[in-house]
């Protein structure tokens, strides 16, 4: 009896083991995807906001330049949003690909 005791005993103690290991080792995976989507979210930020700086400093520039404002900044506005969104989606375009292989 004491035997069947010992065995069940080092069966629990070997279950008990693995669940933690597994724990362990699901809590370092779900740690890396957060940190590639933050690093993702980050970079989408980074083209939206440096595309719509970029194009409405050319815009202002122009602008003053010519002593038409504010066409050309609202024209250059446009295109830079544009083409903050053509690099957003170019990116959804690769994360797409990558979750399909």
């Amino acid at each position: 009896m004491k035997k069947y005791k010992d065995d069940n005993l080092k069966k629990l103690g070997e279950r008990i083991s693995s669940a933690k290991s597994k724990t362990k080792d699901a809590k370092i995976e779900d740690k890396q995807p957060n940190s590639k989507l933050i690093g993702l979210g980050m970079r989408v930020a980074l083209e939206m906001v440096a595309s719509i700086g970029v194009c409405g400093f050319i815009g202002w520039y122009v602008d003053k330049l010519f002593d038409s404002t504010p066409w050309f900044l609202l024209v250059f506005l446009v295109l830079g949003i544009t083409a903050g969104l053509k690099s957003v989606f170019k990116i959804i375009k690769v994360i797409e690909k990558d979750n399909i292989n």
